[in-house]
C-alpha cells in the first residue's frame, strides 16, 4: 500500500510540473487571476486626485460637518450629462465628489443623483426651483441648443435648500465648500457675525464702487459684501468710544490715526475677549494711470515713489506693547513673484511682479501644522512689509508665525512699484537681501497685560479736546474705574497681524486675471474670520481654490550675463528667429552628406 500511494503521489508531482510548462493551462490561470482582481477591485472605492491643488477629492470638512448632523438630508442632485466636452469636464468631479459624500455621510445623509433626460425629471427639477438653461453644442454638420439642468435641491424636515451649480453662466468651482456652506445654513440657526470693522482716519473704505476708476487699492467692498453674505453683516465701529459689547472680531485695515483714547477702547476690547485682525501696509504709494504718452509707447509710467509712510512709528508705539511691530521696510520676493496684468492698461500680457508675493505649500513658506495654514494652497501678499515679534512683552501668549518670507527676498526703504521697474528687482548688485526668513503673517494668543498703566491713562487725558479739567477729571475717572489691567477670567484673545492691507484690494478684480488672486485671498481671510469666532468646520473645504500659476524668469546664471529683463527678451527673440533655420541648415547639411557618401564622393 506505501508503494502505491508513493506512486500516486510521484504521478501527481510530474502532472503538476507538466502543467506548470503548459501553455494553455498558464493562460487559463493568468485569466483566472485577472478576474479575480477585477472582482476584488471593483468592490474596493480607489480613486486619486492628482490635480496640483487637490481641489477634486473630499477634505476633513465634510467629514465633520456630516459627523455633526443630528436631522436627515436629502440631496437630490439634477445634472444634465449631454453637455459638451469643456462642461462635462466640470461636472464631472462634482459628480464623483456627489458619490463619495454618499459613502461617507453615514445615516444621516441621502444624496440620489439624477439625468434630467425625460419630462418626469425635468418636471421635477423644476418643482425644486431648477430651472433649465440653454447649452449649445456645435459640430461641422450643425449646431443645436438644449435644455441642461444643474442644481441641487436639500431638504431636511419641512426645511430646504437650493445650490445652483451654474451661476453668471459659469460652473461652480469650489463645489465641496459652497455644499457644505449650504448644508450647515440649511441644519443650523444662524447666529450674528460678531464681526466689527473699524471706521477711523487712515483705513481702508467699504464703499460700492460707482465705476473702475473706483477700483482702488485702498476699498474692500467686495470682501466685505461676500464675507456678509457667507457670515452675516458686519458692524461698523466708529473710534472714540468703546467697542460694542456684539463685537467679537475687529477688522483694522489700513494704517489708521489712533488716538490715546482710541488705543484704550482697543486694548479693554482685547482684555475682554475679543480678537483684532490687522492688516497695515507700512509704506505710501499711489496708483498712477498712464499719460497719453505713455499709451502710445512713447512715455514711461509708474506707481509712484513708495517711502515708508510717517505714521508707522506712531501705529507702532501701538503695537509694540502686544508683542508685536512692523518693519519700516517694502520687501520683494524676485523667486516668488506673482503674475501681473498691469491694472495701469500699459501692458496687454502677464509679467512677474516681485512686489506681490505668493506663499504656498510647495514654496514651503506656511506653517504646516497650524489649522489655518495646514489646508491652504497659497496666500499672496501684494505690496507688502515684514514684521517683527518681541515674546517679552506679553509673557502668556504664544506668537505664532504662520507665513513666512523665503531667504531669497529683498527688502528696501524706498522703491519704484511699476510693473516695468519691478522687473530689475533682483538684477542689482546693490540690492539688500534679508539675512533670514522674515515672519509675514503672526498670530498672537493668550491672556495679554494691559498697555495703559496710570502714566498712559494721563495721555488720555491730554488728548482730550474741547473738555474742561473738570470733565476730563470726571472722565478719566470714569475710564480707570472700567479698566481692566489683565485679561478677563476664563477669556483668551488672538491677535492676527498682516504687513498689507491689500490681499482683498477692490483694485484685483478689474481684470480676470488678478481677479483669481482676490479669490485666494478671500478664501483664506475669510477662514481667518471664521476660526477667530471659534468656527473651524469649513476650513479645509474653502482653502481648496485653485492657486495662481508663477511665471518663470531667466534662469539665475543668465541674469549675470544679461543683467536686465529688457537684455534678456531681445536674444530670447533672435534665439527664435534664429533657431528654425539653424536646425534646418543642420539638417541640410546631413542629408547632403548622407548622399555623397552613398555616391562614394568624400566631402573637402
Amino acid at each position: 500500500m506505501k508503494w502505491q500511494e508513493k506512486l500516486g503521489q510521484s504521478q501527481l508531482v510530474k502532472s503538476l510540473r507538466r502543467w506548470n510548462h503548459d501553455s494553455r493551462f498558464i493562460l487559463i490561470n493568468v485569466v483566472l487571476a485577472f478576474v479575480l482582481l477585477n472582482l476584488v477591485a471593483s468592490q474596493a472605492y480607489v480613486r486619486l486626485d492628482l490635480t496640483r491643488d487637490q481641489v477634486n477629492s473630499l477634505s476633513e470638512s465634510s467629514h465633520q460637518v456630516f459627523s455633526e448632523l443630528k436631522q436627515n438630508v436629502i440631496v437630490e442632485a439634477y445634472i444634465s450629462r449631454d453637455v459638451p466636452g469643456e462642461i462635462q469636464a466640470v461636472l464631472d468631479p462634482i459628480i464623483a465628489q456627489l458619490q463619495q459624500m454618499d459613502r461617507v455621510g453615514g445615516d444621516r445623509l441621502e444624496v440620489r443623483i439624477y439625468d434630467p433626460t425625460t419630462e418626469d425629471l425635468k418636471d421635477r427639477a423644476v418643482s425644486r426651483g431648477i430651472t433649465g438653461q440653454p447649452v449649445g453644442q456645435s459640430t461641422m454638420e450643425e449646431t443645436s441648443v438644449r435644455q441642461g439642468y444643474f442644481g441641487i435641491y436639500l431638504q431636511s424636515g419641512e426645511k430646504s435648500a437650493l445650490l445652483e451649480l451654474a451661476r453668471g453662466g459659469a460652473l461652480i468651482e469650489n463645489f465641496e465648500y459652497s455644499f457644505l456652506r449650504r448644508l450647515k445654513e440649511l441644519t443650523e440657526e444662524p447666529g450674528p457675525s460678531g464681526i466689527g470693522f473699524l471706521n477711523a482716519p487712515g483705513t481702508s473704505g467699504t464703499y460700492r464702487p460707482r465705476n473702475l476708476d473706483e477700483y482702488t487699492p485702498d476699498n474692500l467692498y467686495w470682501f466685505r459684501m461676500l464675507s456678509e453674505n457667507d457670515m452675516g453683516p458686519w458692524m461698523d465701529v466708529a473710534v472714540g468710544n468703546p467697542v460694542p459689547a456684539d463685537v467679537e472680531t475687529l477688522i483694522v485695515s489700513g494704517l489708521p490715526d489712533l488716538s490715546p483714547a482710541d488705543r484704550f477702547f482697543l486694548d479693554q476690547f482685547l482684555l475682554r475677549g475679543g480678537n483684532l485682525i490687522i492688516m497695515t501696509t507700512p509704506f505710501e504709494f499711489s496708483l498712477q494711470p498712464p499719460g497719453p504718452m505713455a499709451q502710445m509707447g512713447l512715455g514711461r509710467s509708474n506707481a509712484g515713489k513708495a517711502h515708508i509712510s510717517d505714521k508707522l512709528e506712531q501705529f507702532n508705539q501701538w503695537l509694540e506693547s502686544y508683542g508685536l511691530r512692523i518693519r519700516s521696510e517694502i520687501l520683494f520676493e524676485p523667486t516668488l513673484a506673482a503674475p501681473e496684468m498691469d491694472l495701469q492698461g500699459q501692458y496687454m500680457v502677464e509679467y512677474r511682479n516681485p512686489a506681490w508675493a505668493v506663499y504656498s505649500q510647495q514654496s514651503g513658506n506656511l506653517n504646516q501644522s497650524h489649522i489655518l495654514t495646514k489646508d491652504a494652497v497659497q496666500t499672496i501678499f501684494p505690496w507688502t512689509g515684514s514684521l517683527e515679534v518681541i515674546p517679552n512683552k506679553q509673557p502668556q501668549v504664544e506668537y505664532t508665525t504662520l507665513v513666512e518670507s523665503s531667504e531669497d527676498a529683498i527688502v528696501s526703504e524706498s522703491a519704484s512699484l511699476s510693473l516695468r521697474d519691478m522687473q530689475e528687482i533682483g538684477r542689482s548688485t546693490e540690492d539688500q537681501y534679508v539675512q533670514t526668513s522674515r515672519p509675514m503673517l503672526v498670530l498672537a494668543k493668550g491672556s495679554f497685560f494691559s498697555a495703559f498703566d496710570d502714566k498712559a491713562m494721563e495721555e488720555i487725558a491730554k488728548g482730550m479736546q474741547g473738555l474742561s479739567a473738570v470733565q476730563k477729571t470726571a472722565l478719566l475717572q470714569s475710564l480707570r474705574n472700567q479698566r481692566l489691567e489683565v485679561q478677563m477670567d476664563g477669556t483668551e484673545s488672538s491677535i492676527v497681524i498682516i504687513p498689507t492691507a491689500y490681499m482683498v484690494s477692490d483694485v484685483f478684480l478689474t481684470n480676470e486675471s488678478n481677479a483669481r488672486i482676490f479669490q485666494v485671498n478671500m478664501a483664506f481671510l475669510s477662514s481667518v474670520l471664521e476660526s477667530l469666532q471659534g468656527d473651524t468646520d469649513l476650513v479645509a473645504a474653502r482653502l481648496k481654490t485653485r492657486g495662481v500659476d508663477y511665471i518663470e524668469g531667466p534662469p539665475g546664471w543668465f541674469s549675470y550675463l544679461i543683467p536686465s529683463e529688457k537684455g534678456f527678451q531681445v536674444v530670447f527673440q533672435w534665439f527664435h528667429i534664429l533657431l528654425v533655420p539653424l536646425i534646418l541648415a543642420i539638417y541640410g547639411l546631413i542629408r547632403i552628406s548622407r548622399r555623397n557618401q552613398k555616391r562614394g564622393l568624400q566631402n573637402d
